[in-house]
């Protein structure tokens, strides 16, 4: 996968304006494997409830594919520290 590149964000909707980034990474140009992460800054902000996201890969040429897509469900944590 040279000359490839990745992006990702999470939604409440697909309408949302705002968005949470992913930083997404292609990781394995053999294979075509792409690791998507996110800050501890941006999980922790992130509020209970269902959410979208899907990852983006596009070509040197500048082809868009939607490689993956899915649903997050964020649960609040229950264990004080």
């Amino acid at each position: 996968m040279f000359g490839y590149s990745a992006n990702s964000e999470l939604r409440k909707s697909p309408y949302s304006a705002s968005a949470n980034a992913f930083t997404a990474t292609i990781t394995g140009n053999a294979n075509g494997q792409v690791t998507i992460t996110m800050s501890p800054t941006t999980t922790a902000n992130l509020r209970a409830g269902r959410y979208l996201y899907d990852v983006l890969v596009t070509s040197s040429s500048g082809n868009k594919i939607r490689a993956v897509e899915g649903i997050v469900n964020v649960l609040p944590g229950v264990t004080r520290i």
